[in-house]
C-alpha cells in the first residue's frame, strides 16, 4: 500500500456527468506529500464488482468510492478526511451522509439523521446531527455511497449485492464485521454535491430482504409483512412514464409534452422534474431564436437532455466557484437565453439570489441587453433563502399512468 496515495473510484456510464465530476477532482487541494489517482469502471455489472475490480487494482491507502455524478465542492476535503483517519486507526470507512442507528427493517435510506450534502432534492440541501462544539467524528451504523472513503480494503459483497442496491448498506455492515468502525466526518461545510437525477427502486426491496437475511448478526432486523410486487410494480411505471415522454421528445412532439407537463395535477413528481424544468423553460423561449432556444428542431431527447445538463452544470460552476467565472459566465450568457438561466437558477440553486447577484454583477458593464433581461427577474430573488432545513425531496405523490397520449393535443398522468 502506497501510504501517501488517494484513489478516487468511480462506476461510469454517464460521460458528461463523469466529466464534471473529474473537473471537481482536480481542482481539490491535495495534502503536501500526497498524489491522487482516478479510476473509471465502465460496463460494470454491478456497483460491487465494478467496486471490487477498481480496489484490487491500486495500491492507494486511501480510496474514495463515489458516484459518477457528486462534485466534491469543499476543496480542503482530503487534508479533513485523513485528518479524521489517522485520529484512530479503528476507523475504516467514512462517509458524508448516514444514520446512527437503522431501523428494523433496514430502510436505512429512510432514516438518513446524519451529515449533510447539497443535492437537486426540495429542498436541494440536508443537514442532519453533527458535533458541533468539539467537531469530531460521528459513528454511524451506514452511510450513503455517494461518498464512501477507507482507509483499508475489504471486499465488496458483489456475490449477494449483484445490482445497484445496497452495496453501501453492506459494506458498512461488513467494515462493523470486521471491527472497524464507520463514521461521518464533521463538515465545516458540505464536502459534497450530488446532481441527483432519478432512482429506480424496483429492485430495492429485492436487496433489503437479501441484507436483513445476511445480516443478522449486525441488528436482529425483521423484514415486515408488505406486497412488495405492487410496489415493484408502481416504481416500473414510474420509469416507463419518464420513457414514454422522452420518446414523444424523440418523435418531435415536444408540445404534447409540454401540454401533459405544464398542467398543475401533473407537476411536482420528482421522476419528471427534468422534464418539467424542460418544458417550463421551452415554453418561455418560443419566441427566441434556435440558437439561444434549450430545444432545436428536430432535437433528439439525448441531445436536448445533454444541453440542459450543461446548463445546470454552469449554473453550478457559479455558485460553488468552480473553473473560470469569466467563461462560465460568457458561456451562460452566450449559449442560453436569460429565462433559460434564470429559471434553472431557481429550480436547482442552493443559494438562488446569491448566483442571480453574482451574474447581475458580471452582465453590468459589459453587455447591457443582457443585463437589462437579467433585472426584470429580481423580483423572483427578493426573497432570502434559509439553509436550516433538513430534506432530501419532496414526497411522491403516487403512481403515475399515461392514460393518454393522442397524436395532437395534451395527455394526463394520474396519481
Amino acid at each position: 500500500m502506497d501510504i501517501h496515495k488517494i484513489a478516487f473510484i468511480l462506476c461510469v456510464n454517464d460521460e458528461q456527468e463523469f466529466n464534471e465530476a473529474l473537473g471537481y477532482i482536480e481542482a481539490l487541494n491535495v495534502p503536501e506529500g500526497y498524489q491522487t489517482d482516478v479510476i473509471a469502471v465502465r460496463e460494470a455489472p454491478s456497483m460491487a464488482a465494478g467496486y471490487n475490480a477498481a480496489m484490487k487494482e491500486s495500491d492507494a491507502k486511501y480510496k474514495i468510492y463515489l458516484h459518477q455524478d457528486v462534485f466534491l465542492i469543499y476543496k480542503d476535503l482530503l487534508k479533513e478526511l485523513i485528518a479524521a483517519f489517522e485520529s484512530d486507526e479503528n476507523i475504516g470507512m467514512a462517509g458524508v451522509l448516514g444514520c446512527r442507528a437503522m431501523p428494523e427493517n433496514a430502510h436505512a435510506i429512510a432514516r438518513w439523521d446524519t451529515g449533510g450534502t447539497l443535492c437537486n432534492g426540495v429542498p436541494p440541501y440536508f443537514r442532519g446531527y453533527q458535533d458541533e462544539k468539539l467537531h469530531r467524528t460521528v459513528d454511524a451504523m451506514a452511510v450513503d455511497g455517494m461518498f464512501l472513503a477507507t482507509q483499508y480494503d475489504i471486499e465488496w459483497r458483489e456475490d449477494l449485492f449483484d445490482a445497484w442496491d445496497f452495496y453501501d448498506i453492506s459494506q458498512s455492515c461488513e467494515f462493523a464485521r470486521n471491527g472497524k468502525r464507520v463514521v461521518i466526518p464533521y463538515q465545516k461545510e458540505c464536502w459534497a454535491f450530488h446532481d441527483n437525477r432519478m432512482s429506480n427502486l424496483s429492485l430495492f426491496d429485492t436487496y433489503r430482504l437479501k441484507f436483513i437475511a445476511e445480516y443478522q448478526d449486525i441488528y436482529p432486523f425483521r423484514a415486515e409483512e408488505a406486497d412488495f410486487a405492487e410496489k415493484r410494480a408502481r416504481e416500473q411505471a414510474k420509469v416507463g412514464v419518464r420513457s414514454e415522454l422522452e420518446a414523444l421528445i424523440d418523435a418531435g412532439r415536444i408540445d404534447e409534452v409540454q401540454r401533459i407537463l405544464l398542467q398543475p395535477e401533473n407537476q411536482g413528481y420528482f421522476i419528471l422534474r427534468e422534464l418539467e424544468v424542460i418544458c417550463r423553460i421551452y415554453a418561455s423561449e418560443k419566441m427566441l431564436t434556435p440558437s439561444s432556444a434549450i430545444y432545436r428542431e428536430s432535437m433528439s431527447y439525448g441531445e436536448l437532455y445533454t444541453r440542459f445538463s450543461h446548463l445546470r452544470h454552469l449554473i453550478k460552476r457559479v455558485e460553488f466557484g468552480h473553473g473560470d467565472f469569466a467563461e462560465n459566465v460568457a458561456e451562460l450568457m452566450r449559449d442560453y437565453s436569460s429565462c433559460a438561466v434564470v429559471t434553472m437558477i431557481l429550480a436547482y440553486g442552493v443559494r438562488r439570489k446569491e448566483i442571480y447577484d453574482k451574474l447581475l454583477s458580471a452582465c453590468l458593464g459589459h453587455d447591457g441587453k443582457q443585463y437589462r433581461e437579467l433585472l426584470q427577474y429580481r423580483n423572483l430573488f427578493a426573497e432570502k433563502e434559509t439553509d436550516g432545513e433538513r430534506g432530501t425531496s419532496e414526497p411522491e405523490k403516487g403512481r403515475l399512468v399515461i392514460t393518454r397520449l393522442p397524436e395532437k393535443g395534451g395527455g394526463k398522468i394520474e396519481s
